[in-house]
């Protein structure tokens, strides 16, 4: 964005926001071919769950956004603590779909992420990993991807 097109309200860049994170993404299954056959209903209610148990109020120091039907949650900082509340975050998220039939699947990833959630912006290769590898699971649960250095150290 140029500085002649920059407003008040124009979300600046912040290198603060930039921090090594644990990152999980979910995909929930089957969405494309419900909408394919024109049962929106069912989209709707599977999203409606989702989100409802995706709520900041129920994550602590995780935190969550959604984007169609992948749906993304990230800590604050790369503590072993937050590893921990932000997997056992994503085993509840994963069990209380496959509970509602909303098969799921998805991947827990770690690095250098940039979140301002006050303008929906996020980026960062931990982002891209647990996307990537969500994506080419072939079952319903989830992952640690590889790119995490620090497995070791987690137990």
């Amino acid at each position: 964005m140029d500085a002649d097109q920059m407003t008040p309200d124009s979300p600046q860049f912040n290198p603060e926001l930039t921090k090594d994170r644990w990152v999980a993404c979910f995909d929930l299954l089957g969405i494309r071919s419900l909408v394919n056959n024109g049962n929106l209903f069912q989209v709707f209610c599977a999203y409606a769950d989702a989100q409802k148990e995706a709520k900041p109020k129920r994550l602590g120091q995780v935190r969550v956004f959604w984007f169609s039907d992948s749906f993304f949650f990230y800590t604050g900082d790369s503590s072993k603590s937050h590893f921990w509340v932000l997997e056992s975050v994503s085993r509840w998220f994963c069990h209380f779909l496959v509970l509602k039939q909303i098969p799921v699947r998805g991947a827990i990833s770690y690095g250098a992420m940039y979140a301002d959630p006050v303008h929906s912006l996020f980026f960062g290769q931990p982002l891209i990993e647990a996307y990537d590898y969500a994506e080419a699971q072939n079952w319903i649960g989830f992952i640690l991807t590889r790119s995490e250095e620090h497995t070791s150290e987690l137990q």
